[in-house]
C-alpha cells in the first residue's frame, strides 16, 4: 500500500490526475454536442466546415517555425521570454501568408475549396491568431509546472464552442458557424489562461529585452525549426492531403461523413494528448536534464499501458460503431459509423504515441521521426492513387488508409524507441544541445 500511497502524493499523480478529469469534462461537453451537431449540419457543409478545418491545423504548426515548443525547453526565463517574441513576431509575417494561400486555392477551386467563399481566408486568421495566442500561454504553464489550468481552460474552449456551434448553427446551420464556434472557443480558452497564469503580460510581451536576445535564442534554439519542424509540416500536410484527396473522389459530402468519423475518434485521442501530453512532456523535459536514464522506460511503459487500455475498450465498441452513430447523430451518419469501425486500429495506436510524442524535441536523434513522417506521407498518397485507379469506394479507401495509418504509428513508437537511448549517459543537469 506505501508505493501506491507515493503515487497518489507525487506532483506528476497530482499533475496527471488534475488534467485527465478537466480534460475529461471539457471533451464530455463537447461529445454531448455530438447528437445536435449532426442533426443540424449537412454531410456537404460539415465537410467544407473539415476542409477548412484541416487546413487550418496544418497553418497552426507553421506558423510559429515550432519555437513555441522551445519554451518549456528553454535553459532560462529570460531565454523563453525571448523565444516567445520571437515566435510571436514570425505568427504575425506567416499568418496572413496562410490567409493568402487559401483565397488561391479557393480562387483555381483546388479540391472542394471552390465551395468556400472568399472571407474564408478572415475566418482562417482569426482562428490561427486565437489558436496562436492559447499555444503560447500553454507552453507557459508547462515551463512553470501548472499543467491543470491547462485542463481547466479546456473546458472553458469546450463549452464556448459547443454552445457556438448548436445555438448559432440552429439558426443558420453552415460550415462556417462551426468554424467561428473553433475561434470563439479558443478565445474563450486564452483568455482562461491569461487570467490565471501569474504575468500573462511579461510572458507574451516581454519587454527589457535587449535587442539581440531574441535572434541569439531563435539561433540557439535553431534544432527545434531545422530537426523537427520538416516532420511536423509533412504531417499536417498528410491530413490536409487527406482531406483534400476524399474531397476531390468523393465530393464534400464524402468527406462530411469521413471527418465525423474523424472527429469523434479523434475525441479520445485529444483527450490522452490534452490531458497527458503537457504533463508527459514536462516529465520527459525534466528527466533529459536531470536524469536522462529514465527517458525510454517512461516512454515505454507510457505507450503500452495506453495502447492495452485502447484495445480493450475500442474492440468492443468496433462491432456496434454503426449503429451508435445512427442513434447518436442521425441515420444519414451511420456510413461514418463503419468507417470509424475500419479505422479504430489505427486511431487505438495514435492514442498510445500521442502522449509521449514529444520525446523527439528531447533527444539528440529527432532525425529518426521521418520513420513515421515517410510511411504516413507516401503511403497516404498510394492509397489515395489506388482509390482514384481502380476505382475504390469510400469503405475500401478508408480501409487503404487504416492501414497505412497503423503501419505508421508502430514505426512512431519503434524510431521513439531508438530515440530515447540518445539521452541514456547524458551528464544530469547538463542543457541538452541538439546537433
Amino acid at each position: 500500500m506505501r508505493p501506491w500511497r507515493n503515487i497518489r502524493k507525487s506532483p506528476f499523480a497530482r499533475s496527471v490526475g488534475g488534467m485527465m478529469a478537466y480534460t475529461a469534462i471539457g471533451q464530455s461537453v463537447y461529445l454531448l454536442t455530438g447528437p445536435f451537431i449532426g442533426r443540424i449540419y449537412s454531410p456537404y457543409e460539415f465537410g467544407l466546415y473539415g476542409l477548412f478545418f484541416t487546413f487550418a491545423v496544418t497553418a497552426v504548426g507553421i506558423i510559429f517555425l515550432n519555437y513555441d515548443f522551445a519554451i518549456p525547453a528553454a535553459s532560462s526565463d529570460d531565454d523563453a521570454r525571448a523565444l516567445t517574441r520571437g515566435a510571436f513576431t514570425l505568427a504575425l509575417a506567416l499568418t496572413p501568408l496562410a490567409g493568402m494561400v487559401m483565397a488561391a486555392m479557393i480562387l483555381f477551386q483546388v479540391a472542394a475549396f471552390g465551395g468556400l467563399p472568399l472571407t474564408a481566408p478572415l475566418m482562417l486568421m482569426a482562428l490561427l491568431s486565437s489558436q496562436g495566442l492559447v499555444q503560447l500561454l500553454q507552453n507557459w504553464s508547462i515551463r512553470r509546472h501548472e499543467t491543470v489550468v491547462i485542463g481547466k481552460a479546456s473546458v472553458t474552449m469546450n463549452v464556448v464552442r459547443g454552445a457556438t456551434q448548436i445555438a448559432l448553427g440552429a439558426l443558420l446551420p453552415s460550415w462556417w458557424i462551426l468554424a467561428a464556434g473553433e475561434v470563439l472557443g479558443r478565445i474563450g480558452n486564452a483568455f482562461h489562461l491569461a487570467r490565471i497564469s501569474p504575468a500573462p503580460g511579461s510572458d507574451i510581451a516581454p519587454r527589457g529585452l535587449q535587442q539581440e536576445a531574441v535572434p541569439n535564442a531563435l539561433r540557439r534554439y535553431r534544432q527545434f525549426p531545422l530537426v523537427l519542424l520538416p516532420s511536423q509540416v509533412i504531417d499536417g500536410s498528410v491530413a490536409f492531403i487527406q482531406s483534400a484527396g476524399l474531397a476531390y473522389l468523393f465530393g464534400a459530402s464524402g468527406l462530411g461523413l469521413f471527418f465525423m468519423m474523424r472527429r469523434t475518434l479523434d475525441l479520445p485521442v485529444a483527450f490522452a494528448f490534452r490531458s497527458l501530453s503537457d504533463v508527459f512532456y514536462a516529465k520527459l523535459a525534466q528527466d533529459a536534464r536531470q536524469a536522462p536514464e529514465r527517458v525510454r522506460p517512461f516512454f515505454v511503459r507510457s505507450v503500452l499501458l495506453i495502447m492495452g487500455f485502447g484495445f480493450a475498450g475500442g474492440i468492443p465498441a468496433m462491432f456496434a460503431s454503426p449503429t451508435l452513430f445512427a442513434f447518436i447523430f442521425g441515420a444519414e451518419w451511420r456510413e461514418a459509423g463503419v468507417l470509424a469501425a475500419i479505422m479504430a486500429p489505427a486511431s487505438i495506436m495514435n492514442l498510445a504515441v500521442a502522449p509521449v510524442a514529444r520525446v523527439f524535441a528531447l533527444t539528440t536523434r529527432p532525425y529518426l521521426r521521418y520513420w513515421f513522417t515517410g510511411i504516413n506521407l507516401l503511403g497516404t498518397i498510394a492509397a489515395l492513387v489506388a482509390a482514384w485507379a481502380w476505382p475504390l469506394n469510400l469503405t475500401w479507401t478508408t480501409a487503404c488508409l487504416s492501414a497505412v495509418t497503423f503501419t505508421a504509428y508502430v514505426a512512431y513508437f519503434a524510431a521513439g524507441y531508438v530515440a530515447s537511448a540518445a539521452l541514456i549517459g547524458q551528464e544530469p543537469g547538463t542543457v541538452r544541445s541538439i546537433p
